[in-house]
């Protein structure tokens, strides 16, 4: 099964209804899925964690997302400096 396919079952499960996730802890949330993804996309739970973890970036940085966030941030820059707005 692939990633997407993965989240959005997950997503359609009473386990991240509004009800069930409400009392859930941003890294509860990560760590579920980790556990999901490590089952049907054979992903390591340890490297997904590693990425979806906030921690102070080497310029002091504490404020700056996962690397995930990261990431995107720098495409949607990337893009609207191009001219294409769509994010």
């Amino acid at each position: 099964m692939d990633l997407m396919a993965a989240t959005m079952d997950a997503c359609d499960s009473p386990n991240f209804s509004d009800v069930a996730s409400y009392d859930k802890s941003r890294s509860d949330i990560h760590a579920e899925f980790a556990e999901i993804y490590a089952t049907k996309c054979h992903l390591d739970k340890d490297a997904f964690m590693e990425v979806v973890g906030i921690k102070v970036l080497p310029d002091g940085s504490v404020n700056s997302g996962n690397g995930a966030t990261r990431t995107l941030k720098f495409y949607t820059k990337l893009h609207r400096q191009l001219g294409i707005h769509v994010s």
